[in-house]
């Protein structure tokens, strides 16, 4: 008997979205996305579209494509496409390709940017196959919470490290200091600014941002630091560690990142992962005092439309 072809379909109801879900919980090693961050996103950037890939009626693979906020007017539009490991080889990858291509030129989008863990190298091969080129690496790290050893991190004297939870009125700050951390880190992010309003929906509003594990680093009423945490399936994942200008090299993104690591442990999370480019030596070197150990990291991808 052949195998059947797959059916490539908009995923929109409340079962789509769950099948996408864990579609993509068996393809990230992260334990992927889920359905409140898959509509959040849709809500703030309403073309974004997101496919689910069936074969014998079966969830076979996933794909999304939208532009990041701040990314509008970019020629490449973010995607992810992913297959469930069982189920590739039998052409779900290229008929999720083909039908994330067919939006993205709607949008009027000449490429895709995309990304593959470094360890895979079948997706690797599958974009290499038509036209795509490295453009950007990030370097990941893990560290195991039930054996981390934290070292003493006191902030700088007069600054004193608190859950957002707790400072509902800093959000101005924390925005200003995003703009200051986001134009600094070496990478193709360096080049977006996002509005408050995308940068609130994004950093604040979106489901998987868990309130209790963003600290801000305050000298007074002035926000001069933040961090934040996802909670994934798989455990937490760092978001933007931020420090102003005039403040950095003075230990605030160490008080932030143990702060966090201590209220992650408290939570009863296994573990913490972060990303950062290649290039961002700082927060590398910081991550490594802080005994997170490296683990596959990610290769982001230009390409053409198929």
């Amino acid at each position: 008997m052949q195998p059947e072809d797959p059916i490539i379909v908009p995923a929109e109801s409340d079962a789509e979205l769950a099948a996408v879900a864990a579609a993509s919980a068996r393809v990230d090693s992260w334990g992927g996305t889920t359905v409140d961050d898959l509509r959040h996103f849709r809500s703030l950037v309403p073309e974004t579209r997101t496919f689910l890939a069936l074969v014998a009626g079966e969830a076979a693979g996933y794909g999304t494509v939208g532009a990041f906020p701040g990314t509008e007017g970019e020629p490449h539009v973010t995607a992810a496409f992913g297959v469930v490991p069982e189920l590739r080889r039998r052409g779900v990858g290229s008929a999720l390709h083909r039908a994330i291509s067919e939006h993205a030129r709607r949008l009027g989008k000449d490429g895709l940017q995309v990304e593959a863990e470094e360890d895979d190298g079948e997706s690797i091969a599958h974009l290499e196959r038509r036209g795509y080129v490295e453009v950007e690496r990030q370097k990941a790290v893990v560290l195991d919470l039930a054996g981390a050893t934290l070292p003493d991190a006191e902030p700088p004297p007069g600054v004193e490290i608190v859950p957002r939870s707790e400072r509902p009125h800093v959000l101005r700050g924390m925005y200003e200091v995003a703009l200051e951390a986001n134009a600094d880190i070496p990478g193709l992010d360096s080049g977006f600014e996002q509005t408050f309003e995308q940068w609130r929906a994004f950093e604040v509003e979106r489901p998987s941002r868990a309130p209790e594990l963003c600290f801000v680093a305050l000298h007074g009423d002035e926000v001069v630091g933040y961090a934040s945490i996802d909670v994934m399936p798989g455990g937490g994942f760092h978001g933007l560690t931020g420090v102003r200008r005039s403040w950095r090299r003075r230990g605030v993104g160490t008080a932030l990142k143990v702060a966090q690591i201590r209220a992650a442990r408290r939570a009863g999370l296994p573990r913490l992962a972060t990303e950062s480019s290649e290039g961002n030596l700082a927060m590398r070197r910081l991550n490594e005092s802080l005994d997170y150990r490296p683990a596959p990291g990610v290769i982001v991808f230009h390409g053409p439309l198929v």
